[in-house]
C-alpha cells in the first residue's frame, strides 16, 4: 500500500469533518459541555488548570455560540484540507490554523490529556487526540506550492513514533498511574454493555492479576515499539505494524470506539489518529521510497541538437 501526502491530507481532513459533526451535537449546546471541558483540568498543575478553568466559565456563558463556532471552525478545517489538495498556498494557510487551533484544543479543552500531571494513559487517549492532528499536519505540509503525491513526508515523523511511544512508556511507571491497579482500572474500569464491556473486564483482570511484573512488561513493550520505529526497514515495519494492533485494541477496549455513540464524543480519541502516524512513518521510510521510486516509469527528454533544430534546406 502506498500512503501519500494526499492521502493523509484527505483522512486528516475527513477526521477533522467528523469533529465538526460531533460538536453539533445537543449535549455541546448545553452547559453540560462546559462541564465537561472543566473536568479536564482536574488533577492538572496550575498552568493547566487555570486556562481551562477560565475557558470552560467562559463557554459556560454563552455555550450556543461558543459551540457554534467551535463547529464551524472544525468544519471550515476539514473543508479546507480536502478542497485545497491541488493549491499549496491554501493548504499551507489551512494546515497552519490546524496545527494552531489543535494546540489551543489540547491546552484549553483536553488540559494536555495528562501529560504534565503524568496522568495520561494511552490506553485511554494519551497523548491527546488533536496532539496528534497537529503533529500529522506538520508531517503533511508542502514543501513547494505543488502538493504532489511525489512529495516525501519528513523524516521526522519517525522521532515523534519514537517519543509518543517511549513517553507511554515513562508514563506506565509514574506513580500518578496508580501501578499495575491503575493500569487494570484503565482497561475495566469502564462500565460499557455488550462484549467490549465483557472483554474489558476479562483484560484488566488479567493486568491485576499480573501484578507490577506485568506493568513492567507492559511499559517495556510500549518502549520497544517506540526504540523499533527508529531502526532498519523491517524493524520498522515491525514496530509499526505493532504498533497498528494496540492502537485497534485501545480504541476498542480502552476507548470504547471513541465513544462515539454516547452524544458526548468530541473527536474519535487516539486510536484511528495513532494508525494514521504509522502510515506516516512508512510513508517517511527512505527504503520504501527509493523502492516506489524505482517502480516508476522512466521518462526521457531528448533535447533536440543544433543541427536537427536547424530547418531542413529547401529544394525548390
Amino acid at each position: 500500500m502506498r500512503v501519500t501526502r494526499r492521502g493523509l491530507q484527505l483522512a486528516l481532513g475527513g477526521i477533522w469533518l467528523t469533529d465538526a459533526v460531533l460538536q453539533f451535537q445537543p449535549f455541546m449546546f448545553s452547559s453540560g459541555f462546559a462541564g465537561m471541558l472543566s473536568e479536564a483540568g482536574q488533577r492538572e498543575p496550575v498552568i493547566v488548570a487555570a486556562p481551562v478553568r477560565w475557558s470552560a466559565e467562559l463557554v459556560g456563558t454563552h455555550p450556543l455560540p461558543w459551540n457554534l463556532a467551535f463547529a464551524l471552525v472544525q468544519a471550515a478545517l476539514g473543508f479546507g484540507l480536502i478542497l485545497g489538495l491541488r493549491h499549496g498556498r491554501i493548504t499551507r494557510v489551512v494546515l497552519a490554523a490546524s496545527i494552531l487551533w489543535s494546540l489551543g484544543v489540547w491546552w484549553l479543552g483536553e488540559g494536555t490529556a495528562g501529560v504534565l500531571s503524568g496522568t495520561g494513559n494511552i490506553i485511554t487517549g494519551y497523548p491527546g487526540a488533536v496532539l496528534l492532528y497537529a503533529i500529522l499536519a506538520g508531517a503533511i505540509w508542502p514543501h513547494t506550492y505543488s502538493v504532489s503525491e511525489s512529495d516525501r513526508l519528513p523524516r521526522w515523523i519517525a522521532r515523534a513514533w519514537y517519543g509518543l511511544w517511549v513517553g507511554a512508556a515513562v508514563l506506565a511507571l509514574l506513580p500518578a498511574q496508580g501501578g499495575y491497579r491503575g493500569l487494570s482500572q484503565a482497561i475495566g474500569g469502564a462500565v460499557r454493555d455488550g462484549w467490549i464491556g465483557r472483554a474489558d473486564s476479562v483484560i484488566g483482570l488479567h493486568f491485576l492479576n499480573a501484578g507490577t511484573e506485568g506493568l513492567i512488561v507492559w511499559s517495556l513493550v510500549l518502549a520497544a515499539i517506540g526504540i523499533a520505529g527508529l531502526g532498519t526497514h523491517r524493524v520498522k515495519r515491525c514496530a509499526v505494524g505493532a504498533g497498528v494492533v494496540f492502537a485497534v485494541a485501545f480504541w476498542v477496549f480502552g476507548q470504547g470506539l471513541g465513544q462515539l455513540t454516547t452524544g458526548m464524543a468530541t473527536d474519535p480519541n487516539t486510536g484511528p489518529l495513532l494508525i494514521l502516524l504509522a502510515l506516516a512513518v512508512l510513508a517517511a521510510d527512505p527504503v520504501a521510497l527509493s523502492r516506489t521510486e524505482l517502480q516508476r516509469p522512466i521518462v526521457r527528454y531528448d533535447v533536440p541538437s543544433a543541427q536537427s533544430a536547424a530547418p531542413q534546406a529547401s529544394n525548390h
